[in-house]
């Protein structure tokens, strides 16, 4: 049975036990700061600061050590994405509305270009360029040059991620989670690389870990695949509403997941049970995991961001962000577990590649001895056809050829088939 904890100071839950939830203690509410009139669509996190978008046209700046709002960025129409990107030398803030612009910000929170795209509905950002989702198409623009690159047309897409480099996840409308290269230099085009089926209902959300992508769906499932293997290896009926955030932990060992009815979860992957149950008290519409904080941050409809105390996700004990007071014994069983685990999982990737490049060297290996073979045997017709040029060149000086002649008195005198001779050259 899961810990069941609310946003207020005592909870109670069907689903749960009963919590008593002070300042600072184990899901209990950390910071709420109101950041739009109208419902949150979207939350990034980054370099200390917190990015919302919000259905009012607006896309909010909050200090996240202070909690409250720095800037206020006004868009044409409802913002239904924002991302945040930084290079060596730039800041820039990404927002997509909903007539289609793309809006790029820079680092003191002036509008720098628009591009005009279809309905933005998801958003991220790597290698200097933005991938944006709109209807079927996922869109990839260069942030600096402000130009749209290229575009792929998929199925319905509702959400767009990036979990390892140069590889984008998308989920839609089909029921489907489909991978695609992403884009590494000028001219190149963004290819289909695998779909993973499986969703019961339209996908909304996607997380991934080093060896797993997860997706939430419409109907309160989620599902997660081995990226490597494309397998199903988790499939929950985590949500009495829709699935609307999903992260992991660094681990990859926890599941996070934000929804509909106001419950924020963390799942156990190996063995699919929930661990903690928090009560937002408010429709989420996207969570933020900072683990080595001890805090959770979501977005929802009420158009404010909360944070809330969670457990010590890298020592799997159940306490506050900073607690003392579980044993040191727990929390060395409990990092040795983490350590076999995170183990088992590196050896399983290391024997799948090793097991790719033995195979792949066998491909080569056979390659080889096959135009060895091919070699040999046209060494030989060649040496065939050199035996015989030699055999008739000698054929030829024999028929040509002249025979000395020595007479009685014992000077050379030579003679030649003249009449031979002549009579080949006619012919």
């Amino acid at each position: 049975m899961p810990v069941s904890y609310s946003s207020s100071t005592e909870s109670s839950n069907a689903e749960g036990e009963v919590g008593q939830c002070a300042k600072g203690v184990l899901g209990s509410l950390c910071t709420e700061v109101k950041c739009s009139i109208d419902w949150l669509t979207g939350l990034s996190v980054a370099d200390g600061e917190m990015y919302t978008a919000g259905y009012d046209g607006t896309a909010s700046v909050v200090c996240k050590k202070v909690g409250r709002v720095k800037k206020q960025l006004s868009c044409k129409s409802p913002v239904m994405c924002v991302a945040f990107f930084s290079s060596s030398n730039r800041r820039r803030i990404l927002t997509g509305d909903s007539e289609g612009t793309l809006t790029i910000w820079n680092h003191t929170y002036n509008k720098i270009s628009e591009i005009e795209l279809g309905k933005a509905t998801s958003l991220a950002t790597w290698d200097g360029r933005a991938y944006i989702t709109s209807g079927k198409t996922v869109n990839c623009v260069d942030i600096e040059k402000a130009v749209l690159e290229t575009s792929v047309v998929t199925q319905c897409t509702n959400n767009i991620i990036i979990i390892e480099e140069g590889v984008i996840y998308t989920g839609g409308d089909g029921m489907v989670v489909s991978s695609f290269a992403a884009i590494h230099g000028e001219g190149e085009k963004m290819r289909l690389l695998r779909t993973f089926k499986g969703m019961s209902s339209s996908v909304l959300s996607l997380a991934g870990s080093k060896t797993m992508l997860a997706a939430g769906g419409y109907d309160g499932h989620i599902k997660a695949w081995n990226l490597i293997t494309g397998a199903s290896m988790l499939t929950l009926k985590a949500h009495s509403s829709f699935v609307s955030s999903l992260a992991f932990t660094s681990t990859g060992l926890e599941l996070w997941s934000g929804s509909g009815d106001g419950f924020i979860k963390s799942w156990e992957v190996n063995s699919g049970q929930c661990s903690l149950l928090i009560d937002t008290k408010a429709e989420i519409t996207s969570i933020h995991l900072e683990e080595f904080a001890g805090k959770i941050f979501s977005s929802n409809r009420s158009g404010s961001v909360k944070s809330f105390y969670i457990r010590n996700t890298c020592a799997g004990i159940e306490s506050s962000a900073m607690s003392d007071s579980a044993p040191s014994s727990m929390c060395t069983q409990a990092c040795r577990k983490i350590a076999a685990q995170e183990y088992q999982q590196a050896h399983a990737l290391f024997q799948h590649h090793l097991e790719e490049i033995q195979g792949s060297f066998t491909a080569k290996l056979d390659v080889m001895r096959a135009e060895k073979d091919a070699l040999s045997i046209e060494n030989k017709r060649l040496h065939d056809i050199i035996r015989k040029l030699t055999l008739e060149n000698q054929r030829l000086l024999n028929t040509h050829s002249i025979t000395p002649v020595l007479p009685a008195d014992g000077e050379a005198e030579y003679t030649h088939d003249l009449d031979d001779i002549d009579s080949e050259m006619v012919a």
